[in-house]
């Protein structure tokens, strides 16, 4: 998905909200759309994936029950093509930097293994 989506501009991340099951989830094709460097536009319902969006500025978010504001966001997006292409760019940095497996498994790594040299010792 990564490499086709690559030649995509913006990833739609549409789970509908607010719902316990999409609040804090953190669905793969953030992390696909991401790595293949595209803005994101989001529901804002979907909490741990509108705050990424806003802390990165790497897209927008759009109120589901507002249609509206998806409008709003995808007409910006398609009015402004350089600040597109610096969200685009700051998704890509940002899942180069932190939002990958490499950085975000190293506590669980290091976690591993001091719990595995405490067993040793017992």
């Amino acid at each position: 998905l990564v490499s086709a989506a690559s030649f995509a501009d913006v990833g739609l991340v549409p789970y509908p909200g607010p719902c316990l099951n999409h609040l804090y989830a953190c669905p793969n094709k953030l992390s696909q759309y991401l790595q293949a460097g595209l803005a994101i536009v989001c529901n804002a319902d979907l909490e741990f994936v509108s705050e990424i969006v806003k802390r990165e500025q790497c897209g927008f978010t759009y109120r589901a029950s507002d249609p509206d504001t998806f409008i709003e966001a995808a007409k910006y997006l398609v009015g402004n093509p350089e600040l597109l292409q610096k969200m685009k760019n700051r998704a890509y940095q940002y899942a180069f930097s932190e939002f990958n497996w490499q950085k975000q498994s190293a506590p669980y790594k290091d976690a591993i293994v001091e719990l595995s040299q405490e067993c040793q010792r017992i």
